[in-house]
């Protein structure tokens, strides 16, 4: 395994947050460019957080104590699931909201 100087870990660092901060400067112009596009492209990554959260909700559900527990996990899970499926396949329905 090779060694490396914290000189080199800090250039290393410094490059990739000089890219990052490139390209971030890029993506809001091109935003600012097309507010229209930026946001339904938020919507898209904001319905796929919501599917997310849905499966997490149904994985926990199945970790409840309680009856009522799992049912409200469940429903909740299943309501997440279907409101994050609808915004991705309707992604300009969410730039109204």
């Amino acid at each position: 395994m090779a060694q490396h100087s914290p000189s080199d870990v800090v250039r290393q660092a410094s490059m990739w947050s000089i890219l990052w901060g490139i390209l971030l400067i890029v993506f809001g112009m091109l935003a600012v460019g097309s507010p229209f596009l930026a946001a339904v492209a938020v919507n898209v990554v904001v319905a796929w957080l919501i599917v997310l959260a849905g499966v997490v909700h149904l994985i926990l559900a199945f970790h409840a104590h309680g009856a009522g527990s799992l049912v409200w996990k469940l429903l909740v899970g299943l309501a997440y699931l279907f409101f994050g499926a609808y915004l991705i396949l309707h992604p300009v329905l969410g730039w109204s909201l």
